[in-house]
């Protein structure tokens, strides 16, 4: 069986682990949400910005321990790294001339473009659809196998006997005990798994036992 949901939390604890430094003061907290700078890298050869200021990307989340789980209202911008979590925003013309990249080459940063949330949906879409294919694979398999044994003459006759006399039989005509057991689960949930089960006999009833004479 598939098991998609431990891939997500590791996936969620690494994109916590590259959170970016928030431009809010963190405080401990179930839901978070305010303005995060991310840092973008200028091209080889771009002349460094004056006074120590790098370029990034600002934007608005929301988000559960600040992990994010939505973005919006994403604008470049110039901020002091080794100051407070402030920028200045900027044109995007001015950012690209900064980094030295043309305005449509301008970088996006990833957990902008695709928020976190949007992925953990498309991990469980994905996930679930493949539990489903695989799921209809094996039942698929299952009755190609149970269409075939029944068409044997010992297995269908092994399938006339009661169920708890079944494997008995088999082994005794020299079946393996392991094909014995695949073969009848195949057998029992292609033919018997929706066959309304039947009504057990009525055990009678001893009639009362008259009182005693005084």
């Amino acid at each position: 069986m598939l098991k998609p949901f431990p891939a997500l939390a590791g996936f969620a604890l690494l994109a916590l682990a590259a959170a970016p430094p928030r431009a809010d003061a963190a405080k401990l907290m179930l839901i978070t949400h305010g303005d995060q700078i991310r840092e973008l890298t200028p091209a080889p050869g771009a002349a460094a910005a004056a006074g120590g200021l790098k370029v990034g990307h600002v934007c608005s989340y929301g988000g559960l321990f600040w992990v994010d789980f939505w973005t919006w209202g994403g604008q470049y911008c110039v901020f002091n790294p080794a100051g407070p979590k402030e920028c200045q925003v900027v044109p995007p013309a001015v950012a690209a001339g900064l980094l030295g990249v043309s305005e449509g080459d301008l970088p996006t940063p990833f957990f902008y473009r695709y928020p976190l949330v949007l992925l953990i949906l498309v991990a469980a879409a994905v996930g679930l659809g493949l539990f489903l294919a695989f799921g209809a694979y094996a039942n698929w398999s299952e009755g190609k196998l149970a269409r075939r044994l029944i068409a044997q003459p010992l297995y269908e006759k092994a399938m006339a006997l009661p169920p708890g006399e079944r494997t008995a039989y088999l082994a005794s005509e020299g079946v393996p005990e392991k094909e014995v057991e695949a073969n009848l689960r195949a057998l029992v949930n292609t033919f018997e798994a929706d066959k309304p089960a039947e009504p057990q006999p009525e055990t009678p009833t001893a009639p009362p036992t008259p009182p005693a004479a005084a």
